[in-house]
């Protein structure tokens, strides 16, 4: 499981044979037999050599070479040189007593393993930081003796019971978000009770998430424990999680069902406070690896976890990759180190300990083209830059401004048009262009080129990154304008820099481009951050729809089952190119007809705190939102959109989409066993507990007399005739059965127009019963002769 999503990815910025610079020519442009001026900006730290070579070359012939110490005493930066930090013995163990410094010289290329043997004599906390950079890769916390006190999230009330969460479905997730010390075992406590003993079983369990750079994503998951199925009393029940590896800082620790109830019935019901501090709701499914988060409305839910107490002492030998603090961190750090580094590396490796002693054995590094199984390869010895004076060194790193007009680099017998200046410090090497030319511009002219340039590029990797969210920020077609625009004022800019003015004259011309271009990109975005998204269906309950209309809240509440409503929120963070930020939501309500509907409102419901935060206020026509009048074929959808000032993900929930008919139908349908034999929807055949034919003892003598007779008669004449029974038979049993239907079907119609019941709809009610159509429109005539 990935316990830190940020740690995948450190990024070094210096190495021992590689130092980060760049060049900064303060101008471009140059007349013949003069001094080229420009800066080298250097980052220099604790571990940067201090004879490191310095090269330069123009147009690939070098000009002169010496070393970064000389390059200091030059630009006059005084400094301290100490011996190196470590110094090693031995070819294949060391052994370590106290916290230590030590190098590995690698080879650059793609790291694909690494394996490290350790081993201790009471060794007291030891861990091992890659870099050097107050980032552990491995921390040994050793046995576990007890748990800690439990952990709560931010403000959880556990003493005030507020209401509850009902817990339904296998891709929902209720998680706490809790800040945890360094451990690898955990004891979670959940609060919760089963809501009835008829339900089937969810199987409920508890698992931790780390969270996703995005600060409320959730992923992983796959460590998880099994707490105990309850009964229908709600109390605190636990189970333990065992971690693949140690973790640490902020997580969520969640609580799910893995089994779905066939009819989404309420499974668990889990209390919760009246804070909503620390409390998220999070779905997806766990084969993805990632969940999608939202606060938590209403409370926190009752969560606590405990972490291992540990002895935190290493006596002989350990699974070094149990102790990793994400997995495979130890080859991430070593690639990271890497990032800058051309041949040959000197990665820096602090062991650090409390007490004891710690063995380090076969440190095993293999890539694509190397394979190393030696601590000690290359090491280094020579002197290193312990501290520089006169500078404020921040984590051993300072960053320096060396001139290269102290190395008096000339344009002497360069011919005029374009050349090319490298710098080599180590194995870095940058290079940048510049002209010889009969008229030079001024520095200023120069500047104002660059900075458009930069803006242009800016502006063209923005929209082929960034083309959707362009859109909905409604800035796409503004930056392909400003585009062109720098396009066109560059190339002015090229025209006026080869005439034959004055160089002032050619700056104030560049200063009035720029500042009609400033005018057209100040509002442009320069960068767009996603800060949070989540989508989901809406929950409608009936407080939602309390004085809203005159119908009944009830039934207005079973109409809402006619829609579907999916929610989805995008939080984006916008910074313009004058460094303003601004925060906007993106709210999307997406509603589905689940059967045809007539024209009727529907009710977009905008939380009343955020109604003037909303950009386009003169769409909300109603004092809860807005109101749509729209007529739905089953399946039809409409959208409606709002964008809205500042990070509003909190208030997911309470956006919502009401559907508010002007009139509710009545349900023409029969209840069968109520012990009413509702006819003509319902007879012995359909519904034979409610219509048993019940006669009057002289009636059935007469009914069997009648039946007895016939059935005689009609036996003799098909015995010697072979024919079917007489016709005045067929049509006295015909019209009785007829008479009977018909005025069962006239007194339903009679009942229902009572009750303002559309004709249409009682033909559709006998029909689907299986009335005949002539029988039906029969009965209707005859009712409405009456």
């Amino acid at each position: 499981m990935i316990k830190k999503v940020s740690i995948i990815i450190l990024i070094i910025l210096f190495s021992t044979l590689t130092t980060a610079f760049n060049i900064d020519l303060i101008e471009t442009t140059y007349l013949p037999n003069t001094t080229i001026v420009g800066k080298i900006n250097i980052t220099i730290d604790n571990l940067t050599e201090s004879d490191q070579e310095i090269s330069i070359k123009i147009d690939n012939q070098e000009i002169t070479k010496t070393t970064l110490k000389n390059l200091l005493d030059l630009n006059q930066i005084t400094y301290n040189v100490t011996p190196s930090k470590f110094t090693l013995t031995g070819n294949s163990l060391k052994t370590i007593t106290q916290s230590t410094l030590l190098g590995f010289s690698i080879p650059s290329g793609l790291i694909n393993l690494t394996e490290i043997i350790v081993s201790g004599s009471n060794a007291l906390e030891p861990t091992i930081d890659i870099g050097n950079d107050n980032s552990n890769e491995w921390a040994f916390l050793g046995q576990s003796t007890s748990f800690n006190q439990p952990i709560t999230g931010n403000n959880v009330n556990l003493q005030s019971e507020t209401g509850n969460f009902i817990l339904a479905t296998k891709d929902k997730f209720l998680c706490s978000l809790v800040n945890l010390p360094l451990t690898k075992d955990i004891k979670v406590e959940a609060k919760y009770k089963l809501n009835s003993l008829s339900r089937i079983e969810g199987n409920i369990v508890a698992s931790l998430f780390s969270i996703g750079q995005d600060g409320i994503s959730a992923f992983g998951g796959s460590d998880e424990c099994d707490l105990p199925e309850p009964n229908t009393n709600s109390e605190f029940r636990s189970c333990n999680i065992r971690l693949s590896t140690v973790v640490s800082g902020n997580n969520y620790i969640c609580i799910s069902t893995k089994t779905d109830r066939p009819d989404e019935a309420d499974l668990y019901s889990i209390p919760i406070d009246d804070k909503s501090d620390s409390s998220f709701v999070c779905s997806g499914s766990l084969e993805a690896g990632q969940l999608a988060c939202a606060k938590a409305q209403g409370g926190d839910f009752f969560t606590k976890a405990s972490t291992g107490n540990y002895n935190k002492i290493l006596n002989g030998n350990t699974n070094f990759d149990d102790w990793l603090t994400t997995p495979d961190s130890i080859r991430f750090a070593m690639q990271s180190q890497l990032t800058n580094c051309v041949d040959n590396c000197l990665v820096p490796i602090k062991v650090s300990l409390k007490g004891g002693s710690l063995n380090i054995d076969k440190f095993r590094v293999r890539s694509s083209n190397f394979e190393t199984e030696s601590l000690f390869d290359g090491i280094f010895q020579k002197a290193k830059f312990s501290t520089i004076t006169n500078i404020n060194l921040t984590d051993n790193r300072t960053d320096l401004t060396l001139l290269l007009n102290a190395l008096n680099l000339r344009t002497d017998n360069l011919t005029l048009g374009n050349h090319i200046l490298k710098i080599t410090i180590g194995n870095e090497q940058r290079e940048q262009e510049f002209k010889i030319a009969s008229t030079t511009t001024t520095e200023k002219f120069t500047s104002i080129k660059t900075i458009l340039g930069s803006i242009k590029t800016d502006l063209e990797n923005s929209l082929s990154t960034n083309q959707i969210l362009l859109l909905k920020l409604d800035k796409k077609s503004e930056i392909e304008t400003t585009i062109n625009t720098i396009k066109l004022k560059l190339s002015e800019l090229n025209n006026i820099e080869n005439q034959t003015i004055p160089s002032s004259e050619k700056e104030k011309k560049a200063e009035e481009i720029f500042e009609s271009l400033q005018q057209s990109t100040k509002n442009l975005p320069k960068l767009i951050l996603e800060r949070g998204k989540a989508t989901d269906q809406q929950v409608v309950s009936i407080e939602d729809l309390r004085g809203l209309t005159k119908l009944d809240e009830v039934e207005l509440f079973f109409e809402q089952k006619k829609i579907i409503t999916k929610i989805e929120m995008e939080v984006l963070e916008v910074i313009d190119y004058t460094g303003n930020k601004k925060l906007k939501t993106f709210v999307t309500l997406e509603t589905t007809a689940n059967d045809d509907l007539n024209e009727a409102d529907y009710l977009v419901i905008v939380p009343t705190n955020l109604r003037n935060l909303v950009e386009n206020i003169n769409e909300l026509n109603h004092e809860k939102g807005k109101k749509v009048i729209k007529k739905l074929n089953k399946g039809e959808k409409f959208k409606t959109e709002f964008e809205i000032e500042g990070n509003q993900i909190e208030n997911f929930y309470n956006f919502k989409v009401l559907y508010l008919p002007y009139r509710i139908e009545p349900v023409v349908k029969a209840e069968c066993g109520n012990k009413v034999c509702e006819t003509p929807l319902e007879n012995k055949f359909t519904c034979p507990i409610d219509c048993k034919i019940q006669y009057p003892p002289i009636l059935w003598t007469f009914i069997i007399s009648i039946i007895t007779i016939a059935a005689i008669i009609s036996f003799i004449i098909f015995l010697f005739t072979k024919e079917k029974p007489p016709q005045w038979i067929i049509k006295i049993k015909s019209k009785f059965i007829r008479e009977k239907d018909l005025t069962k079907i006239e007194t339903y119609i009679s009942n229902c127009i009572k009750r303002k019941i559309q004709e249409d709809k009682i033909r559709k009610a006998l029909l689907e019963k299986g009335w005949k159509k002539e029988d039906i429109e029969t009965a209707f005539k005859n009712v409405k002769k009456r």
